[in-house]
């Protein structure tokens, strides 16, 4: 013990007593110099962006459905106008298993009511909807029994029969954006009950709902058949709005309500009874969406290249902001530790975000070989796009603008690599159930260009 010590006392007497000319960071230096590496970071990679036109987007896929259909005629002083109409088939009612059809049962029945049941979703109004002012809309019948296995996209073109469901002055309606609940009779158990909930109920012509009653037994011995006998429902706007609804088809859970109901009672006197053919994953739900934006101020900036200064995005078919990198393979060699996109979103004279909101989330996206967009992994491979992904609205702080901050960290070394081309598209979250409508400083503007800030490691 002694001896131990004595040896940890001349230890630290050298240790002490050490020259204090030796700089201790040279002390096995030679060690070191293999593993040295360069952390660095850029905000000035070069960034071209247009603003280009939007393409279709699918609205209808077999045993799936949106969560909105918009529905309106609206004209935007910036973005020109934007148009939204509903087609949808309804069916019979089916088990909870899904297999087995519940056909209804109408001989001997006079029809007392037909009645379209829907919803109104306000997560995806758009503008100054005011519960004082009405949407007019018009209620037609497809011409085409269209078969729900085939997807349906924005730009489908759907034909209907000119008083298909009544004459003109019976099928047009007004919508009132409310959510007021209503209370009805109803029969689906068998016996007169009431049940209140939010919805919008538009009374159709007694001599349509009377065709169901009327109709051969044959009609009814399967989906496909009923839909060859109706083809189903066009909603379209007819008058001009601030802004647009969204309709809530209503077809799951408890709020499976929306459809075609039946009215009816025995011909010679008796309980009345009800049926409701509703919307459902089975049939065909769709919407055709438009954007014109001819002589709107943001028609300039479409595939414009020197009105760099300004992009535009716009859901619905809408603007797509194109944003080409062309030398950022001049980064070889670079290892990405992180890449955030950051737009900051424009504040233009006659801009009113607080009723016009800006797009909610932006998603980046790039072109497969056939040209459909795809979104990139940065995007695929979040298991939560909020924290690893980002791409929504980040509150300006010490004056300065809104922004949207998107991490692209593994297409950003993709791109460096040559891996993927040096171009990505950006476009608004779930477009087909969302006006969203944003302008971003461009990638030419002098204090808020678009740009990416690029931490790498160098080796």
């Amino acid at each position: 013990m002694k001896l131990y010590i004595a040896a940890l006392f001349s230890i630290s007497l050298v240790v002490l007593f050490m020259p204090s000319c030796i700089d201790p960071t040279e002390i096995g230096s030679e060690l070191l110099d293999q593993d040295l590496i360069d952390v660095g970071f850029t905000d000035t990679i070069t960034i071209v962006s247009t603003t280009i036109k939007g393409d279709s987007v699918r609205t209808h896929q077999y045993l799936t459905y949106l969560d909105g259909y918009l529905l309106g005629d609206y004209k935007d002083p910036f973005f020109g106008r934007s148009t939204a109409s509903f087609y949808g088939q309804v069916g019979m009612i089916r088990t909870a298993s899904g297999v087995t059809v519940l056909r209804p049962e109408f001989d001997g029945m006079v029809l007392d009511s037909a009645v379209l049941v829907m919803g109104l979703d306000s997560n995806y109004f758009y503008g100054n909807v005011s519960y004082d002012h009405p949407f007019v809309v018009r209620v037609s019948q497809l011409a085409d029994a269209f078969d729900p296995i085939d997807e349906q996209f924005s730009n489908a073109i759907f034909q209907t029969v000119p008083d298909g469901v009544g004459l003109p002055g019976e099928t047009i309606f007004e919508i009132f954006p409310r959510f007021d609940t209503i209370s009805v009779d109803d029969y689906s158990a068998g016996v007169r009950d009431t049940v209140s909930f939010p919805h919008i109920r538009l009374k159709l012509p007694n001599q349509f709902g009377q065709k169901f009653l009327d109709a051969d037994s044959l009609v009814y011995v399967s989906d496909s058949s009923f839909v060859d006998f109706f083809p189903g429902f066009s909603i379209e706007p007819i008058s001009e709005n601030d802004g647009l609804l969204a309709l809530d088809l209503l077809v799951s859970g408890s709020d499976a309500v929306a459809g075609l109901y039946l009215y009816y009672s025995p011909v010679g006197g008796g309980d009345p009874a009800q049926y409701r053919f509703p919307f459902n994953s089975y049939r065909m739900r769709a919407a055709t969406l438009k954007n014109d934006h001819f002589a709107s101020p943001v028609g300039d900036y479409i595939n414009n290249p020197d009105r760099d200064s300004l992009v535009f995005m716009q859901g619905m078919e809408g603007l797509y902001t194109k944003l080409e990198l062309p030398f950022v393979t001049d980064n070889k060699g670079l290892i990405v530790n992180k890449a955030e996109l950051e737009l900051t979103i424009a504040e233009l004279p006659g801009f009113n975000y607080d009723v016009y909101a800006p797009v909610e989330r932006i998603i980046v996206s790039t072109l497969d070989d056939d040209g459909n967009l795809g979104v990139i992994s940065d995007v695929s491979f979040a298991s939560d796009l909020d924290a690893s992904y980002g791409g929504t609205i980040v509150k300006g702080t010490d004056g300065h603008p809104d922004s949207y901050k998107i991490n692209i960290s593994s297409h950003m070394q993709d791109m460096i690599d040559g891996v993927e081309p040096p171009v990505i598209y950006l476009t608004t979250y779930r477009r087909a159930l969302n006006l969203g409508q944003v302008a971003i400083y461009g990638g030419s503007h002098e204090q808020y260009p678009i740009k990416i800030n690029l931490h790498f490691t160098k080796q």
